[in-house]
């Protein structure tokens, strides 16, 4: 897993700057949070693209799940249908 991923702002760690707008300062937090964004997005690719077989065995199990789910749903459906239909 991507370790270098940014999680945390330390303070301590940012540069001294002027007073700034309150544009200038919105401008810098909306490039901040794009930065961990893409941090993240990017870490997220790097999983799956190292752990391709993982992710398409969750992908076919889930599939596979779904379509149990919904035959289930449907004979649940058709056998309240026909109880109804017998009344």
């Amino acid at each position: 897993m991507n370790n270098d991923v940014r999680t945390q702002i330390n303070p301590e760690d940012e540069p001294k700057r002027a007073e700034k707008s309150g544009y200038t300062q919105v401008k810098d937090l909306m490039n901040t949070i794009h930065g961990y964004c893409m941090d993240y997005t990017n870490a997220s690719f790097k999983f799956i693209h190292e752990n391709k077989d993982l992710v398409k065995d969750i992908v076919d199990i889930s599939c596979k799940t779904a379509m149990v789910a919904c035959v289930a749903a449907a004979s649940v459906s058709i056998a309240k249908f026909m109880s109804d239909v017998k009344k």
